[in-house]
């Protein structure tokens, strides 16, 4: 067989290719725009590929090698080395943001514009309405109204509607009360009829149970679970009973009225498990407050009578008590608001200590508030004033309103409503006044809607959905 010839090149940097003899010495260069004269008839051309593919000892053959691949991608077919080659692409890996850094952006942006667009509407101030819709309804201010969830509760002396937005109802619960007291927590609502002997506990969904009392009731109240407090009276005695929708009695007790005082008020947190009630005692004729937390858990069963904390209060008449929804509770008295943490044995947390004497008091379980009259510091003239604080006791806003404004009510979307009958202003959890409106007619109630500028406006015999603008 005859032998092959090994044909060897080197290719410069700068195109030049030259033939190699057996002993490494270098032939003729020859320019690369004369490549038909670069290999001899005899070459074989497939070895002499395959030797420029492989791999060339030395750095300077190694380079020369790469040069030609190179020169193969360029799309300019000169030759030259594109002085920014391998640096874009470092550039734009470097300024490439991961995936997480792009969301927390888009979301910072959503969180500000959506932040900016609460914010324009909470300083918006409308004096102006239309009215939506329209339902008569005989004796309309005869009846009492309040919000559940999204919906409307109307309630009288002859018994409960619950209607949507739209005046559907969702369920009627007819009694015969003398003086029916409406309280509510989560989804439950009771009504009960106060110095009578019924209580009706009603859901969202419908009716959950009645229960009949042997007792006059002086007050009750209702758990998120449906449990009632009650708080009934028989001579110098005071009875307490938490029962079930079914009317079973839970837990029970007495309260004596020579040793532990008068019971003014009673309230069941939204889990059942606590009971607050506040006593009144007179001494040498001078009244004092005695506030009592029952803890029917685990943390009660060691304590006598299941009594965690007791708290006195000199000074103080204390009829109106309440848990919130987070477990927190509070005692309005005659001269201070007194807070309590949620805590299983409630320790007190913050005392609100009003300026001037409270005319009026209001709470949900979001704001607690009440009117004052405070000296103004120019005039030195008593001016009516609304003062607004938190759940925790952080002072919110105060206030100044007109003397002819005889009512004073927190609604259900934390906007504090001033009226006189037909002069009405709402002012905004930051003390904006968001509307101010003279209406024609009597006004007898008004509650907001799930939609944040509707509200149902009660009249005498009619009830209106308006829309502010």
């Amino acid at each position: 067989m005859e032998d092959k010839k090994i044909i060897k090149l080197q290719i410069s940097q700068d195109g030049k290719v030259t033939r190699l003899d057996q002993d490494g010495e270098g032939a003729v260069k020859r320019p690369e725009d004369k490549r038909d004269d670069i290999l001899s008839p005899g070459i074989d051309l497939l070895e002499a590929e395959e030797e420029r593919k492989r791999p060339m000892q030395g750095d300077s053959d190694r380079n020369r090698v790469e040069s030609v691949d190179d020169d193969e991608d360029d799309d300019d077919g000169d030759g030259s080395e594109d002085p920014f080659d391998g640096i874009l692409p470092e550039m734009a890996e470097e300024k490439r943001w991961p995936a997480w850094k792009k969301m927390l952006l888009i979301t910072s942006i959503m969180a500000l514009l959506f932040g900016a667009a609460y914010l324009i509407l909470q300083l918006r101030h409308f004096d102006m309405f239309t009215v939506e819709h329209t339902e008569e309804v005989k004796r309309a201010s005869a009846s009492k109204y309040l919000m559940l969830q999204e919906n409307l509760v109307k309630y009288n002396n002859d018994g409960a509607i619950y209607e949507d937005g739209s005046g559907r109802t969702i369920w009627n619960e007819t009694y015969e009360m003398t003086d029916p007291i409406a309280k509510k927590s989560g989804n439950m609502i009771i009504i009960y009829d106060r110095e009578g002997s019924s209580i009706h506990i009603m859901s969202t969904t419908g009716a959950k149970g009645v229960i009949n009392t042997s007792l006059p009731i002086t007050n009750a109240d209702v758990s998120s679970e449906g449990n009632v407090a009650i708080l009934m009276q028989n001579g110098g005695t005071g009875h307490l009973e938490i029962m079930n929708p079914k009317g079973n009695v839970l837990a029970s007790g007495e309260v004596h009225f020579e040793n532990s005082g008068y019971p003014l008020g009673i309230a069941i947190s939204p889990n059942s498990e606590k009971l607050m009630v506040s006593l009144l005692s007179v001494k040498e004729g001078k009244p004092s407050t005695i506030i009592n937390f029952y803890n029917f858990g685990n943390a009660g069963q060691k304590a006598i009578d299941n009594i965690v904390s007791t708290y006195t209060y000199e000074g103080m008449v204390a009829p109106e008590i309440d848990f919130f929804e987070n477990g927190r509770a509070l005692a309005f008295g005659n001269d201070r608001i007194q807070l309590f943490d949620s805590g299983a044995k409630p320790r007190e947390s913050t005392r609100i200590k009003p300026k001037g004497d409270m005319i009026s008091v209001f709470h949900n379980d979001s704001i607690v508030g009440y009117l004052t009259q405070e000296e103004d510091e120019d005039s030195k003239e008593l001016q009516d004033t609304i003062e607004v604080y938190s759940t925790r006791g952080f002072h919110r806003y105060s206030k100044k309103i007109d003397s002819s404004y005889n009512e004073v009510v927190l609604m259900d979307n934390n906007e504090v409503m001033v009226s006189d009958g037909k002069d009405i202003a709402f002012y905004n959890t930051y003390g904006v006044k968001r509307f101010e409106y003279s209406f024609e007619n009597t006004v007898h109630a008004i509650l907001p809607q799930n939609i944040g500028r509707e509200y149902l406006v009660v009249y005498q015999d009619s009830i209106d959905r308006i829309k502010l603008r």
